[in-house]
């Protein structure tokens, strides 16, 4: 397994490095050891003599440990002798006497140390680390060692149960290395069922090397082979000698999720200290990260749960049903719900889900993908939350879409939210307005948001606490709809509401919703506002933390590429990554990429990644108009500034939406191609202020001013200029400077004594003009016609002219495309786009 499972795992290297003594901790096939080796394999012990110390033999007492250990460093020579027994001439003060005068760097691996005193060896590990500068110690160990104060002193770090689980990008590399290329749904399901657990995972691929295919599936069921093998394995635990005389308390405390005596009692075991702590040093229990309880490892406790449903099914679903039962009691309705998704108690989980949804979405997003995921497919219509719920966690469309009867006008809807039984129906009306917008059917799912609001107004006023308690998270629904569809200004008055009335969880998706908007619009004030809003909200962390995060982080990006300040929105790109398969806003966080791309000059290899980016996505999330104009535009602007005006321009006029970013985007191309009054034209075509573009409108601005003055009339573009000066101080949206040529940003700024905002040398984007070849009508129908082959006298006779006008045309056309030939003529106007 260590082969399989010894992943260079960066984010735990990089504490490995950088502490001088780290507590590697966690139960039997938790990867320790598979952690320790690849660290070290790839370069954790560079410079370093590496002594490892197996776990002690029985009776060994802490003086002969240190004695082995100085008799191994100096069979390796890290010390010549170790003879100096001053002081209270113990191996362990003779031991730091000599280590503290080494000139090496010695790297320890100490593995089960705790099976000598665990306090007394804990305490001298740390006196190491203090007195002997050159020494780097890691201990291996299933036990506790230090504590949260301990753990805050410098040198000391701790690498616990949790830390050591994959995470979904470990999972996901773990397969590819053997070649399983998993889906996100199916690495998302596989960690959760399995813990992300290293033993675990690693039967897993072994399985699913056997099968052919994933021995986990999108929602969290195991193949029936992996169960038989984690059942065995089970099995083999509890028949050790030195468990077997546990094995009916473990098969009985096995429910639990975390394991107290107060648990332990309501599961019938008394005295379970003494099992809590005998099971620790067995490596099958594990402290949690507080200390505050204990818990079997995620994949041990599935498969003894597995063996007591083999055995005999009504015990652990009793045991289950009764912990489900007292977490609620003790006002915890996320473990609840936990304990009775695992006793499959459907009808009790829903339940539960529909009284403490929100709740249960602020304390553990990620518990709640797994619970709805679990939910049978023939459940669901039963239960439209947990329909709905996982319609917007996963890509998983398996539910047809039901047509939900809703009246139409305001006065009607408002009295069916004043309803007491209205709760269901707002739930399936939103499970059906995201499942049309997953569908693509982005119109129908914006006018079925638009009818469930006004239920909601009704509810509310009818004082209806079903609803309200979720009409927050109905309105971030809304509000993502509106947004991916381009309504930003109703997405943000949803948000708002969300925000207003939400939890944790909503208030930090609503603020970085809206921080989007605003840095969609270019109102750079509003963007710095609401991030500093959403990051005041608390948000939980792993692979769910950061999908809450994405909104913001996009705006974030947008925002600091407005202020010029470029290396921030890198380091922020790099933590957003490359859009997920999961994640409906894949398009603005592709446009957002793109947008860096542009403002640095890297546009070459932007330009086949976001083609490509599109492709992908689109297999998975439909492209809504909005983004689609978004990405055209971008794409349009990356070719402008690489060159390739000729690809711009057909790019740009193969649309005919008005949208304030692409008309932009249009008159662009028209100014660099030499068509100045078609830009003036095309920038007059909207009202800009109206549409609340702020960076489009001073976008367009900029582009008449320069316009104007191309055209000698400099009035209008310092008119033009100053309106875009004016506009970019109110809302602190500088970028749109650096798109116009340095030397007409002078030239206006002093025609119009105005600066405008400081661009930083060597930041321009665009040049004055980009080369550009235009051909004529008849000359893009003649290259037509020598790209399909034809000869000079066969296009004559098709186009009716004589073949001395077609010779003089090709020579035309072969002086435009600078080519020497036909062959030349063709594949020139390919990459050109002239014959699209």
């Amino acid at each position: 397994m260590q082969q399989r499972a010894a992943l260079p795992r960066a984010r735990l290297f990089d504490i490995l490095d950088s502490e001088r003594l780290v507590v590697v901790r966690g139960a039997r096939g938790s990867g320790k050891s598979a952690l320790i080796t690849s660290w070290i394999e790839h370069g954790g012990a560079k410079g370093r003599v590496v002594c490892r110390m197996r776990p002690p033999a029985p009776n060994t007492t802490a003086d002969e440990y240190w004695s082995a250990l100085i008799d191994k460093l100096r069979r390796s020579g890290v010390i010549l002798s170790a003879t100096d027994t001053t002081g209270d001439g113990s191996a362990f003060a003779t031991l730091i006497r000599t280590l503290a005068q080494i000139d090496v760097d010695v790297l320890l691996v100490a593995e089960h140390p705790t099976r000598l005193d665990a306090v007394e060896i804990a305490g001298q590990f740390a006196q190491l680390a203090t007195d002997c500068p050159r020494v780097h110690a890691v201990i291996e160990t299933w036990h506790v060692l230090y504590g949260y104060v301990q753990l805050l002193t410098e040198g000391i770090a701790e690498i616990g149960p949790h830390d050591l689980r994959f995470t979904c990008d470990e999972v996901a590399e773990l397969f590819a290395n053997y070649g399983f290329q998993l889906t996100p749904e199916v690495v998302r399901s596989l960690r959760h069922t399995l813990g992300g657990e290293a033993f675990a995972t690693d039967l897993a691929l072994l399985m699913s090397k056997r099968l052919g295919y994933a021995a986990v599936d999108e929602f969290g069921d195991a193949a029936p082979e992996l169960v038989a093998v984690l059942i065995d394995t089970v099995e083999q635990l509890l028949s050790r000698s030195s468990v077997t005389a546990w094995r009916a308390a473990i098969l009985a405390t096995a429910p639990a999720r975390k394991l107290t005596n107060e648990t332990a009692a309501v599961l019938g075991v008394t005295d379970a200290e003494e099992l809590f702590e005998t099971l620790e040093r067995q490596g099958l229990l594990q402290r949690t990260s507080s200390d505050l309880a204990w818990e079997y490892p995620a994949a041990l406790r599935f498969g003894l749960l597995e063996l007591e449903r083999r055995n005999d099914p009504s015990l652990g679903k009793q045991a289950l049903i009764r912990l489900a039962e007292h977490s609620l009691a003790a006002d915890d309705p996320t473990a609840a719900l936990h304990y009775a998704v695992d006793a499959r108690a459907w009808k009790r989980a829903g339940r539960i889900l529909f009284a403490h949804y929100a709740r249960i979405v602020d304390e553990d997003l990620g518990g709640l993908f797994r619970a709805v995921c679990m939910f049978p497919r023939s459940e669901l219509a039963r239960f439209p939350l947990v329909r709905a719920a996982r319609f917007a966690l996963t890509t998983c469309n398996e539910s047809a879409i039901h047509s939900v009867e809703l009246p139409e006008s305001f006065e009607d809807l408002a009295a069916l939210g004043a309803s007491q039984d209205v709760a269901e129906t707002v739930t399936m009306a939103i499970t059906e307005a995201v499942a049309l917008r997953r569908s693509a059917k982005f119109a129908e799912a914006v006018a079925l948001s638009r009818r469930i609001e006004p239920i909601l107004y009704g509810a509310r006023d009818a004082g209806n606490e079903d609803v309200a308690r979720r009409a927050p998270l109905i309105y971030l629904q809304t509000a993502v709809t509106y947004q991916l569809t381009g309504e930003l200004a109703d997405a943000t008055s949803d948000f708002q509401v969300a925000f207003r009335d939400g939890h944790q969880f909503v208030r930090r998706q609503a603020a970085g919703g809206i921080a989007l908007n605003w840095a969609l619009c270019g109102d750079a004030r509003r963007v710095r506002k609401w991030l500093d809003v959403e990051n005041a909200q608390p948000f939980q962390d792993g692979e769910f933390g950061d999908f809450m995060r994405v909104a913001g982080r996009c705006a974030a990006v947008l925002y600091h590429l407005d202020q010029f300040d470029f290396v921030t929105a890198d380091a922020l790109l790099q933590g957003l990554g490359g859009p997920a398969f999961h994640d409906e806003l894949w398009a603005f966080i592709a446009y957002a990429r793109c947008q860096a791309s542009l403002v640095t000059g890297r546009v070459d290899e932007p330009l086949s990644w976001v083609t490509r980016t599109i492709a992908e996505h689109r297999a998975h999330f439909a492209q809504s108009p909005f983004a689609d104009d978004l990405l055209t535009a971008v794409q349009a602007e990356l070719e402008l500034a690489a060159g390739q005006a000729n690809s711009a321009d057909v790019r740009i006029n193969a649309t005919t939406s008005k949208h304030p970013v692409v008309v932009a985007a249009r008159a662009r191309t028209q100014l660099l191609t030499g068509r100045p009054e078609d830009a003036i034209a095309t920038v007059t075509e909207i009202d800009w202020p109206a549409s609340g573009y702020v960076r489009a409108h001073i976008d367009g601005l900029l582009i008449k001013a320069a316009a104007h003055l191309d055209l000698g009339d400099k009035p209008h573009a310092v008119a033009s200029w100053r309106q875009a000066c004016f506009l970019a101080e109110h809302s602190d949206c500088q970028l749109p400077f650096a798109f116009m040529a340095l030397d007409r940003r002078t030239l206006l700024a002093e025609a119009a004594d105005m600066p405008g905002p400081a661009v930083p040398a060597g930041s321009d984007i665009f040049p004055a003009a980009a080369p550009f070849v235009r051909l004529s009508v008849r000359e893009r129908e003649v290259l037509r016609l020598l790209a399909e082959g034809a000869a000079a006298h066969q296009i004559a006779r098709k186009l009716f002219v004589s073949e001395n006008t077609i010779k003089t045309q090709r020579r035309s056309i072969y002086k435009k495309l600078n080519a020497a030939n036909r062959s030349q003529a063709v594949s020139t106007a390919q990459e050109l786009r002239l014959l699209a």
